[in-house]
Order: C-alpha cells, then structure tokens, then sequence
C-alpha cells in the first residue's frame, strides 16, 4: 500500500486519483482513496497552543533538524509556491518558508484541543 507524505487536500485528492487510475490499469477496481495511505502529525493539547507546541517541539522539529535536508519539505507546497519557487526550473522551498504555519495550513500538522481537530 503506498503512503501519500502530501497532505494539501486538492493534491492528495490528486494523487489518489492518479493511484485510482494506475489501480484500473492493473485490474484492480478501487474507490477514491482506497489502499491509500496518508501521513499526518496529529497533535491534542487542552488548549490549541498547548497541542501547536508539542507539533513543535516534536515533529516540526524532525522535520527542521533532519528531514528537511532531504527534501521533504516539497510535500508541503502549494499552488501559491509555484509563483515563487517554480518547479520548471526547479526552485525548492527556501528553509524561511519551513515553518509550523505551513505543516498547518496544508493539514499535515493537525494540532489543537480534540474538537477542533476533528473539525479539521
């Protein structure tokens, strides 16, 4: 099964599809987002600050001191980066742009009291 690091609903909705498609092709008839797997930081707090600080300190933190050195901060674009960091050529998310906002906006980094990330 693979995994989906993007979280950015339209393009993981697009990669879903693009699966769904490659599924069909190999005889395999699957609905949208089926045998799909979706990475998320989920993060509960009794307060959203509480909860926005444990994002921080925990996977934010992976992502800053480790991972983003490989790269993996590209699964957090958005159609917005294209104007300023195209991909044709390539122009990759500068570290000013890694931040905890961004993990948030892009619904990866879920963070707050349990009612409000079940609203997300």
């Amino acid at each position: 099964m693979p995994w989906i690091l993007v979280a950015n609903p339209p393009e993981f909705q697009r990669l879903c599809h693009v699966y769904q498609e490659e599924a069909a092709t190999a005889g395999r008839k699957l609905g949208l987002g089926e045998s799909v797997g979706a990475f998320r930081a989920v993060h509960f707090g009794k307060t959203e600050d509480e909860a926005v600080k444990l994002l921080r300190d925990t996977n934010y933190a992976g992502f800053q001191a480790y991972f983003g050195g490989f790269g993996f901060w590209e699964a957090f674009r958005t159609a917005e980066d294209a104007q300023k960091y195209p991909l044709e050529p390539y122009t990759a998310l500068p570290p000013s742009e890694w931040t905890v906002d961004r993990m948030r906006k892009v619904k990866y980094g879920l963070a707050g009291t349990v009612d409000q990330v079940k609203a997300e």
